[in-house]
């Protein structure tokens, strides 16, 4: 508490923990020699409501801004904060209790993509992607494959959901890709690297009408376009971790990707270390501040007009719903969340988060065994590229073997050789997404 700024007093048989302008933050009670601390709303003048509107805006733990940073290195996070690379990365306290167990989980089999990659280029000199499915299990907006494009100049990371895998499917995606890209960064794409599944008439009909090269990887190198290949294992990586540490079911996994995409643009990585890839991409520095965990509790303030409440409630109704936090929506300080009682998805600003704890392990766990991050940034950590040795190669190895036996007997113009992560479950009947309301 003392490294946080608070002061505790205790006095007649109560305790109180001020921050240094005085305002309460906890109360406690001595009962039977032990001081028991207050719910929020016993907290006299501080309501729980204007603790969770104030907490928006103060620092933050290191423990916490990994779980908003998609769980990445800690010593990421130290390095953004040490080389001010983006605005709004308050951090409080920058001690770590244990491991992260969500990073235990989700991480634990992760091995590398070999082959050496292009590092000097610009924007949009030349970009990849590749396709991870089907899943096994629909998303909750009936998607199962994931389509990510990224641009070797800056890092820059693009996700696109499918519900196939067509080449108008793909080449429409992309369109849209290419559209925004070439409108953010004022250039135009001139290469492009895929394997040789989009080798096909529409795709060099496409390519040509836009002044696009098309390089192809050679059958059975998946190295040759190492690029889009760790971009698909991080981000997956992330699905395990955030659906782990968020206790949601696997049909939102298309969701815990988009996060993934979102914030891993705010991070630097490992081909670019002292850059973030979205500033690099726009020219516009970015500022973080907006953060928060994955599948947070929030309470979402149902809007007005004229004072009378959109959804047609009294005055005396509620002022705001429970919602889950599933991502961010278009502009600053938007987000996408569900209603937890009717399920409907929609986009809200005026939002009260309850960002819950840190899964960690006791300091103990793990002391002899290969950490899950490097300690420095540049080098090959295990965001990206490094190799977890031991029972973890073994168990991906096996993996890997399980799903090469499964996909040659699917009879697929695509090469499906990647083993998709998400357990075998049958889909559930899931609602669609509505449509968000503004």
């Amino acid at each position: 508490m003392h490294k946080a700024g608070l002061t505790v007093t205790f006095g007649e048989g109560h305790g109180v923990i001020r921050k240094p302008d005085g305002s309460v933050v906890l109360t406690a009670r001595l009962v039977r020699g032990m001081y028991v601390v207050d719910e929020m709303s016993n907290v006299p003048d501080t309501p729980s409501a204007h603790l969770g509107r104030t907490s928006l805006s103060q620092q933050t733990s290191l423990e916490q801004w990994h779980r908003r940073l998609t769980h990445c290195s800690p010593s990421t996070i130290l390095e953004m904060l040490k080389n001010n690379l983006v605005d709004g990365l308050n951090v409080s306290v920058k001690d770590l209790r244990g491991k992260c167990e969500d990073c235990i989980v989700g991480r634990q089999t992760r091995r590398p993509f070999d082959g050496k990659t292009e590092t000097n280029l610009d924007p949009l000199e030349l970009v990849s992607f590749d396709l991870w499915g089907p899943s096994r299990v629909q998303s909750v907006g009936g998607k199962i494959y994931f389509m990510p494009i990224v641009d070797s100049g800056s890092a820059y990371k693009y996700g696109a959901f499918l519900s196939d895998k067509s080449d108008s499917s793909t080449i429409a995606a992309f369109d849209v890709f290419r559209v925004d890209a070439e409108s953010q960064s004022g250039r135009k794409i001139r290469r492009v690297r895929t394997d040789r599944a989009y080798d096909t008439s529409a795709w060099r009909d496409y390519c040509q009408r836009h002044g696009i090269v098309h390089e192809f990887s050679a059958p059975y190198s998946s190295a040759q376009n190492g690029l889009a290949e760790r971009a698909i294992r991080t981000t997956m990586d992330d699905v395990r971790t955030l659906l782990r540490d968020s206790g949601l079911g696997h049909s939102y996994w298309a969701e815990a990707a988009s996060y993934s995409i979102h914030t891993r643009n705010l991070i630097p990585s490992r081909r670019h270390p002292a850059k973030i890839p979205l500033e690099s991409f726009t020219g516009k520095r970015q500022d973080i501040s907006h953060l928060r965990v994955f599948g947070a509790r929030c309470w979402a303030k149902i809007p007005t007009v004229h004072g009378v409440q959109v959804t047609g409630g009294s005055k005396l109704d509620p002022r705001a719903l429970e919602c889950r936090f599933l991502g961010y929506a278009g502009g600053h300080g938007n987000y996408k969340v569900q209603d937890v009682q009717s399920r409907r998805v929609f986009v809200s600003r005026d939002l009260v988060f309850e960002e819950g704890q840190p899964h960690r392990t006791s300091p103990s766990v793990g002391e002899n065994n290969v950490p899950l991050f490097d300690v420095a940034l540049g080098i090959e950590t295990l965001d990206e590229d490094k190799e977890v040795e031991g029972q973890a190669d073994q168990q991906q190895d096996i993996r890997g073997e399980i799903a090469e036996n499964q996909d040659q007997r699917v009879n697929n113009q695509r090469d499906d050789r990647r083993a998709v992560d998400i357990s075998a479950e049958p889909i559930p009947h899931v609602d669609q997404i509505q449509p968000e309301i503004r």
